[in-house]
């Protein structure tokens, strides 16, 4: 189940809706620790600087620089994880573990983690 955090037009509220669709954002512990529009809050910036992590993968991913692209890796697994982006979070650490040397799938990881980047955008609206 992930959930969709979207602004009802007409009123002017925030609504929760739940989809039957495969996890993209499974929501729990850090919303239920907190009040709905504080997480709501966090959610927002963290979809806004998830943009310019994903562009800080990719020009390390297009320099080969591995040990840069495990920096924001980590960056994003830890915020990933907290708000239960299991896909995002399992992609970071894929990125992790590349060998520094041979960086041979940074490229394929980063892309990866482009697109469950843009999928999670793209479902939650905050």
């Amino acid at each position: 189940m992930h959930v969709v955090i979207d602004r009802a037009q007409d009123v002017g509220t925030e609504q929760i809706v739940n989809h039957p669709t495969p996890s993209v954002l499974d929501v729990g512990t850090l919303e239920s620790a907190i009040n709905p529009k504080a997480y709501r809050e966090l959610l927002a910036a963290f979809l806004t600087y998830l943009s310019v992590q994903v562009d800080e993968l990719n020009r390390a991913a297009q320099s080969r620089d591995v040990v840069a692209a495990q920096f924001v890796a980590h960056q994003i697994k830890g915020t990933a994880s907290s708000f239960g982006a299991g896909r995002l979070d399992e992609l970071a650490e894929r990125l992790l573990r590349l060998d520094v040397d041979r960086g041979d799938d940074l490229r394929s990881v980063v892309d990866e983690i482009g697109q469950a980047a843009a999928r999670l955008q793209g479902v939650v609206h905050v």
